[in-house]
């Protein structure tokens, strides 16, 4: 059996891992509901996957009555897929740090808050994630940049429901927002709001001011398929 699904916007198909997280499917039809024998059987198999090894997930055969599910009721198969990777131990870190509202890569980590602005649209949240200013300064002024940054811009329900995320940057250098470690960081960042945010993956969207808006400049001409 092969699922394809959406990661990030871009079609992903298994059992080949990707890096980027698969889009909810909320933009799929409503699922008829699995008879109960079904839906144990998928979620096993599923399990089963998505904690297999790369190596393994690359030679996954799903059974045959899963191939015809598939076939009968894709969106419920899509909708179990979609639960199965969200909850997988391999986002144990990924769910840990979510929670704490921080996002790390390497050695690196940054803070954020996260405001709720507006009702959930059908296909999930767009995301705004706003960059303080300051840079090269001492941590306490960056520190009330960033505090700036959380409130900074007028709140617009009306534009549709999003959520605005005021990312701390992982240090006080001049180039904190666009040094090489800010790239898979903040892919990292969209990732946590992606798998568990219920956040839509077509609308993601990155902006800053001063030193945020240097970041910005640099992260999306680097990384265009993660924006909208």
């Amino acid at each position: 059996m092969i699922l394809v699904l959406l990661s990030l916007g871009v079609p992903a198909i298994f059992p080949a891992r990707t890096e980027a997280a698969l889009a909810p499917p909320d933009p799929f039809p409503t699922p008829k509901p699995l008879k109960p024998a079904q839906e144990t059987k998928l979620k096993v198999a599923l399990g089963e996957f998505f904690t297999a090894s790369a190596e393994k997930q690359g030679q996954w055969k799903f059974s045959r009555s899963l191939e015809h599910l598939l076939n009968e009721n894709e969106p419920a198969v899509r909708r179990a897929a979609w639960e199965a990777y969200s909850a997988a131990p391999i986002h144990s870190a990924l769910a840990k740090d979510y929670n704490a509202k921080e996002v790390r890569f390497d050695k690196h980590r940054s803070s954020y808050t996260v405001k709720m602005v507006g009702t959930r649209p059908t296909n999930g949240w767009a995301l705004f994630i706003a960059m303080h200013g300051g840079g090269g300064a001492p941590k306490q002024v960056n520190d009330s940049q960033w505090q700036v940054m959380q409130r900074y811009y007028r709140e617009h329900p009306e534009a549709g429901g999003y959520l605005y995320v005021a990312l701390r940057a992982p240090n006080d250098t001049w180039n904190g927002f666009y040094d090489d470690y800010v790239y898979p960081l903040v892919a990292n960042l969209i990732r946590q709001f992606l798998v568990f945010g219920d956040v839509d993956p077509n609308k993601v969207f990155i902006m800053g001011y001063s030193h945020g808006g240097y970041g910005a400049f640099a992260i999306g001409p680097k990384m265009p398929d993660r924006f909208a």
